[in-house]
């Protein structure tokens, strides 16, 4: 999303060579020859999880999330789906913070933002961005897809 409010600039200063990392992979990788449920190491602080094939679910049935210690990059290399979003300081905790998994999830607010991401697509998302991934939008449908954790550099 890159929608950041307010950042501490020395969390993010040395992220530009693992975000070139993430993206050189994205652009010049088949990416739907990769083993599903795998994960690439593409550069220090940087990881590809080609996820298994999963079909979208009722916006109601799914959670807001956030990670503290990474970026999130999530690309559609098959279907399509809707990603809700909103800044994490507009949502209530539901549940304890997973430090090894790097999640915690949040109660539905009040109004919230979203996208579509369709094949092709990804969208980048801070610890700031909230996000609800494996949304349908009409109906129920396969997706694809890559997500890339970024390490956040140490404050």
């Amino acid at each position: 999303m890159f929608a950041v409010k307010c950042i501490k600039s020395n969390k993010y200063d040395s992220l530009r060579p693992k975000f070139q990392a993430a993206f050189d992979f994205l652009q010049n990788t088949d990416l739907k020859v990769l083993k599903q449920g795998s994960q690439i190491r593409l550069a220090e602080g940087v990881t590809a999880i080609i996820k298994e094939t999963y079909l979208t679910e009722p916006r109601e049935e799914r959670k807001f999330e956030i990670h503290r210690k990474h970026f999130d990059i999530q690309y559609i290399v098959e279907g399509q789906e809707f990603i809700g979003t909103v800044f994490v300081e507009d949502l209530e905790q539901d549940g304890e913070y997973d430090e090894k998994e790097d999640i915690v999830f949040f109660k539905e607010p009040e109004q919230s933002g979203g996208l579509v991401l369709r094949e092709g697509d990804m969208a980048v998302f801070s610890p700031e961005d909230a996000h609800k991934p494996g949304c349908f939008m009409d109906k129920q449908e396969a997706v694809r897809k890559i997500v890339i954790k970024i390490a956040v550099c140490d404050e």
